[in-house]
């Protein structure tokens, strides 16, 4: 991002960028609706380019092993640990000069694995691991795909869910993504949704998730037709012993006090919030409870 306007509560408009506006720009960037309102936003474009993407089916820990030389290989690589399964779903992207190959998929063809995981619903927790792990071990590799970066990066979700991701340091992922992994087998939590695994370079930002360096992002899911919450609350202690900073668009319940010791620069944005909107204008709730404001 190279540059925004930010409306303020009173009406004053502030068209911000690193060279001028450097803290204010930094803290407007992640501001949580706490700044005011931004109504343009100036990017850094490059003319379209093409993506390659291969996905396959591959034992967690034989991609964790891996996983450290395989971000560098490719402009974007991640998995998808599947719960109560040796297994993950593996996405590598890469950029690529080969034409365009992406057939559209029949609308009446069957999806293999989305049809196990609505099977599974029916099966009881503790019997799923072999049946998950002989049908996946099973999956041929997707031909690849390629075309143009912005159809190849954007996702097609069949499904409504809640979600919770946390960022942690890099040298700490594997070890919390096992953790959870286990967690989940142990106490034969009910869940079918594959979890999210990839890594994400650092940024300066105020409140970025990756402020300070590169982190490990990981996601857990929950089908919205059930009750998120006593499997969320089973997980997300794990994120905090391994120093885990949470996404701010999704299910976290950390306040003020965690956040504080996660995010260096916290108290700072708290004060350019405070600056910006005196009168509390823009809190609200939730707000309060994660910077400290007295509604």
């Amino acid at each position: 991002m190279q540059g925004l306007r930010l409306v303020t509560v009173d009406g004053k408009v502030m068209d911000l960028d690193a060279d001028h506006d450097g803290d204010v720009f930094r803290a407007a960037q992640v501001s949580i609706g706490a700044l005011g309102f931004v109504t343009r936003v100036r990017m850094r474009t490059r003319p379209l380019y093409r993506l390659k993407e291969r996905s396959w089916v591959q034992p967690t820990e034989e991609v964790l092993e891996t996983f450290d030389d395989e971000v560098h290989r490719y402009r974007h690589f991640e998995m998808f640990p599947l719960t109560h399964s040796k297994y993950a779903i593996v996405q590598a992207i890469e950029e690529t000069d080969e034409p365009i190959h992406n057939p559209p998929i029949p609308a009446d063809q069957p999806d293999a694995f989305d049809d196990l995981m609505r099977s599974l619903q029916s099966v009881p927790v503790v019997a799923r691991q072999p049946i998950i792990d002989t049908a996946v071990a099973a999956i041929e590799p997707e031909p690849p795909v390629v075309d143009s970066s912005y159809k190849v990066l954007a996702n097609i979700r069949n499904y409504r869910f809640n979600e919770m991701e946390y960022s942690v340091p890099l040298e700490a992922g594997a070890a919390c993504l096992r953790e959870i992994l286990k967690k989940i087998d142990d106490d034969a939590i009910d869940v079918v949704f594959p979890l999210e695994y990839r890594y994400i370079a650092g940024d300066d930002l105020m409140l970025s998730m990756f402020s300070g360096g590169p982190r490990a992002s990981i996601s857990i899911h929950r089908d919205a037709r059930f009750d998120y919450k006593p499997y969320f609350d089973a997980i997300e202690p794990i994120f905090w012993k391994h120093g885990g900073r949470p996404h701010w668009g999704k299910v976290h319940s950390l306040g003020y006090r965690q956040l504080k010791s996660l995010y260096p620069a916290l108290d700072d944005f708290r004060a350019i919030r405070a600056a910006l909107d005196p009168d509390g204008r823009l809190i609200n709730a939730h707000l309060a409870q994660l910077l400290d404001v007295t509604t």
